[in-house]
């Protein structure tokens, strides 16, 4: 058995979204590791689906139907995993849907509700089982999915990105009052690029305005989505990251060091980013890596202050100098 396997074997997983995509990998590849596995998604059927492979195969799990909008049953929905498959030692907050269009075009209901889902949903996660994890006095974890979207930005999708960003520093303040309060309960953020979903599928689109330019974006989207990586490869190198302690957990680490896209200049690179700059948008794939790679150099500074209390700079820091 490797580290990882060592680390979170006969441990239990607790993961929102874990009937499909992301969260389906990392809940399987957590039952090869030898957790148990709880699983809990607005799509019960989904979810017991997947429960119930991992129960043939062998593993422990069970699947809830839950609405991580709401802490009620966010909480009962810990009450049954402690009670059912015993302490949990690592919980994943994963849920989270996708909306395109400008930002003006969206919807007032869709803006709440992907709010609601991607952020509000992770601090419910996190009120229903810190306590938990407190008074069962066994090492833990917590892993938050922001998305390489929490440190780029880019049009047509601004609500998914507002709330990658608020996912990305909600995690980081928590690392620190986890360290501030002494409480062995460590805390990382994981971050992926382009991971096999139905999440651009399923994604809001708007219903008056610019109805175009937000399909333009789906249809762009699913064209990266070609090339994607599958959730149980990127789970496996989340769960390595992990095990290896660190913070940012990334399915594409080479994305913050791929080439800056054909056209931008040397100063635009050590400036600002200024959209004026740009004289049409780039394709997908530059757009993504040009937008990914200005953030982390610009947000690098900031990101290596807040989460290494040790002093040693993340992982970005060296992969990563324009």
């Amino acid at each position: 058995m490797g580290e990882t396997g060592k680390q979170f074997a006969d441990g239990v997983l607790a993961v929102t979204g874990g009937g499909s995509g992301v969260g389906e990998g990392l809940a399987r590849y957590a039952a090869s590791l030898g957790m148990a596995v709880a699983i809990a998604d607005i799509d019960h059927e989904a979810a017991r689906a997947v429960a119930d492979d991992l129960v043939r195969s062998g593993g422990k799990a069970l699947a809830r139907k839950v609405d991580v909008r709401d802490l009620g049953a966010m909480d009962a929905f810990a009450d049954e995993v402690y009670g059912e498959l015993g302490p949990v030692t690592l919980l994943i907050n994963n849920a989270g849907i996708e909306q395109f269009g400008y930002l003006w075009d969206v919807p007032e209901v869709s803006w709440h509700r992907l709010i609601d889902i991607n952020v509000t949903g992770v601090f419910n996660g996190v009120k229903a089982f810190v306590p938990r994890m407190v008074r069962a006095g066994v090492p833990s974890r917590i892993w938050n999915l922001s998305s390489m979207g929490g440190v780029s930005v880019g049009p047509r999708q601004a609500p998914y990105i507002v709330s990658k960003h608020a996912v990305l520093a909600l995690t980081e303040c928590l690392k620190l009052e986890l360290e501030s309060a002494e409480i062995d309960v460590s805390v990382a953020a994981i971050l992926p690029g382009p991971v096999t979903s139905r999440i651009f599928e399923s994604a809001g689109g708007v219903e008056s305005g610019d109805r175009a330019a937000g399909e333009a974006e789906r249809t762009a989207m699913l064209k990266v989505k070609d090339a994607a990586m599958s959730p149980l490869e990127a789970a496996e190198r989340v769960f390595a990251q992990g095990a290896a302690g660190d913070f940012y957990l990334l399915t594409h680490p080479e994305m913050a060091a791929l080439p800056w896209p054909s056209g931008v200049s040397s100063s635009a690179r050590e400036a600002p980013h200024d959209s004026s700059r740009a004289s049409s948008t780039p394709p997908v794939g530059e757009r993504l890596v040009g937008y990914s790679n200005r953030a982390v150099h610009h947000m690098r500074d900031k990101i290596g202050t807040v989460c290494c209390g040790s002093g040693k700079p993340p992982r970005w820091y060296s992969w990563n100098n324009p």
